[in-house]
């Protein structure tokens, strides 16, 4: 599996809370070919990791059977403090500051100025990606309810720039850093999920669109949304997981 190192600026790890994480292992080790093994801290069961040919690729913890699963991106940053400083600057919410992840690294979570939730991530050992492997997370996609609003807060935070473009019918806007693409954004009433509130949809790539969503429906999973084509990318399928958890899977063309 070819890897690149990941800069500041870039998504680099996600992970998805859910009221039965023991169902959710095995949805997605049916749907993708995961293994598992268990974050070795005192805390161990509370989080567990989702490896694809021995390298992590998504991270999963448990929340209360009363909530809704949740998936959260984590934007990689230099210094976190200074990073959450900025964000608070520009509109957004801390909601939890400054969290040790022993030996990984430092996180803080924040709600942008649309309500959107993220993380940000000071790495203590570097950060890489995979190159486009099926079953590892290919892009990343704001679906907001303010679109100005959102350009306005990531590109003084990243330092990214935001361009628009279409996909057949669909407007789309890239956030670009150095030339190259970091992250995708729609309006809420054109998103393909039928979510209410702004949020992060993490996609993973995969060798067959179709196929993939089957073996969703198959694992317990649902199809939201496809599979359906998209104009000079691919074809898409937005997926549930049995918990309701809402992500996108990819195959380039």
């Amino acid at each position: 599996m070819e890897e690149t190192s990941l800069s500041a600026g870039e998504f680099c790890w996600v992970d998805v809370a859910v009221p039965d994480p023991t169902a959710t292992h095995t949805f997605f080790s049916e749907l993708f070919g995961w293994g598992r093994r268990v974050r070795p801290t005192e805390e161990a069961d509370a989080y567990s990791i989702m490896t694809l040919n021995g390298r992590h690729v998504t991270g999963i913890c448990e929340v209360e059977e009363s909530e809704t699963s949740r998936w959260m991106a984590y934007l990689l940053v230099d210094d976190l403090s200074q990073a959450a400083d900025r964000a608070k600057s520009l509109g957004g919410e801390i909601l939890k500051a400054g969290l040790e992840i022993p030996t990984f690294g430092l996180m803080t979570v924040v709600m942008d100025p649309t309500g959107a939730i993220f993380s940000l991530w000071e790495s203590l050992r570097g950060e890489k990606a995979a190159s486009g492997e099926p079953g590892t997370v290919c892009w990343v996609e704001l679906v907001t309810n303010d679109v100005k609003k959102a350009s306005e807060f990531y590109t003084e935070l990243c330092g990214w720039e935001c361009g628009e473009t279409r996909f057949g019918d669909l407007d789309y806007h890239l956030f670009t850093r150095d030339g190259k693409d970091v992250a995708g954004m729609m309006a809420l009433d054109d998103a393909a999920n039928d979510k209410s509130i702004s949020n992060w949809v993490v996609y993973y790539s995969v060798a067959g669109c179709s196929a993939a969503a089957e073996r969703c429906v198959a694992a317990g999973g649902q199809v939201v949304r496809g599979p359906f084509p998209v104009e000079g990318l691919g074809d898409c399928a937005i997926l549930s997981d049995p918990s309701g958890g809402v992500f996108g899977i990819l195959q380039r063309h």
